[in-house]
């Protein structure tokens, strides 16, 4: 599963969000953003891959935003997916 990150304000590319993968069977990844997606300019959004082997689909994903605030993306969703997620 990958993941794009697009905050609002002026940290784009996400710095320091923090990204929860619930699988299927309840266990969860966390991973922090520690910097810009592979471009040079601001508004490149950060990139998370998630390795789940065999699964399909994954349960949720959660989004801890660096200005505190929480957005959750319900699924179920394909492990071989690129989820674009902008900030609400």
């Amino acid at each position: 599963l990958r993941v794009s990150l697009s905050a609002k304000g002026s940290n784009r590319g996400a710095l320091g969000a923090r990204v929860t993968v619930v699988r299927n069977d309840g266990s969860t990844l966390r991973q922090r953003v520690l910097g810009h997606g592979g471009g040079s300019l601001g508004g490149v959004p950060s990139r998370l891959h998630f390795g789940l082997c065999e699964e399909q689909s994954v349960q949720r994903v959660q989004i801890d935003w660096p200005d505190g605030s929480v957005q959750v993306v319900d699924g179920p969703i394909g492990t071989d997916e690129l989820l674009e997620i902008d900030q609400i």
